[in-house]
């Protein structure tokens, strides 16, 4: 543990202090300091002096960066996690990897101090092509960038209905996962987070998602149907390249644009319904969709960039 003291520059001025990085004027967490304090991570301490009829001082900032903030508790390393006012800790990477089957405990209890798990660490589980399952506790509320990435050993995965974030390319180069049950509750997906996943066979996204992100499902060869939510409102660039064995695709209302590449090199696509609120179809958007025999542009449509249809060789009817 390390301990803080606070030094105000006017004995008459009250201090108050946050250990989250939100803004003591105004956080509901600020704590006003009476005496020396211990901590036992690595956080930021933001400060300031308060004192009546002054305005208050500047704020003041330290990064305390003195701990490793890593440890073991059975086979699984885990990280405390900066800036929280709760215990928490993520999963993190280890030297020698991960194999077999994993399961997470909601909390581990280290030094007389019980932690809850609430993340998976950002390339925790990086290239552990021997891990072969894994069980997450209903704790777990973000899963970071690249966190299973190169984990060809996995071939289902059920998310607990506790996260809310997934980041970029997550999963992506999980070659032999079938599925995967994206529970309500997700709010934000990362760029390519299920990239080059060529054997994942059908998805559906949750109903608290706004937003497929860049690359999405690039490559993912073996994908026949997604069900994409009412909510959705955005699709971005290349969200479905080469997802060459997909069949059928519906646009939810309030999407107003069909990105670049989003569905490019789509071979066997044969059906697209596309919703009245469309402005654009982008750049390449359908090109390559060879099996495509018809599509209805609806009315709202303004624009259609160059190579929106290119060789679409079977399409007789627009």
């Amino acid at each position: 543990t390390k301990t803080v003291t606070i030094n105000p520059n006017n004995d008459e001025a009250t201090i108050y202090y946050t250990i989250d990085s939100s803004d003591p004027n105004d956080s509901e967490t600020r704590q006003e300091y009476t005496e020396p304090f211990t901590l036992d991570r690595n956080l930021t301490i933001r400060v300031i002096a308060v004192q009546k009829e002054h305005f208050n001082s500047d704020l003041a900032e330290r990064v305390v960066t003195d701990f490793d903030n890593r440890f073991f508790a059975g086979d699984i390393r885990y990280r405390l996690v900066d800036n929280t006012v709760e215990n928490e800790v993520e999963v993190t990477a280890k030297d020698d990897g991960y194999s077999g089957q994993i399961t997470i405990p909601e909390s581990v209890t280290y030094e007389g101090t019980t932690y809850k798990v609430t993340r998976i660490g950002n390339s925790a589980f990086y290239n552990c092509d021997g891990m072969t399952a894994i069980n997450l506790p209903n704790t777990i509320t973000s899963i970071g960038n690249d966190a299973f990435n190169e984990c060809d050993g996995l071939t289902n995965i059920v998310l607990p209905g506790s996260v809310r974030t997934i980041g970029d390319k997550a999963f992506s180069y999980c070659r032999k996962l079938l599925s995967i049950t994206l529970p309500e509750g997700i709010t934000s997906l990362g760029y390519r987070v299920f990239g080059y996943c060529s054997s994942l066979g059908a998805v559906s996204l949750p109903s608290t998602l706004e937003t497929i992100p860049e690359n999405a499902f690039y490559y993912c060869t073996r994908l026949l149907s997604v069900k994409i939510p009412e909510s959705i409102k955005t699709i971005k660039n290349y969200a479905f390249f080469n997802c060459n064995i997909l069949g059928s695709i519906v646009i939810p209302e309030g999407v107003t644009e069909i990105p670049y590449s989003c569905f490019d090199d789509c071979f066997e696509l044969v059906s697209v319904t596309l919703p009245s609120t469309l402005i654009t179809i982008g750049t390449y958007a359908f090109n390559t969709c060879r099996s495509l025999t018809s599509i209805v542009i609806p009315a709202s449509v303004k624009n259609i960039y160059y190579g929106a249809f290119t060789e679409c060789d079977a399409l007789n009817a627009v």
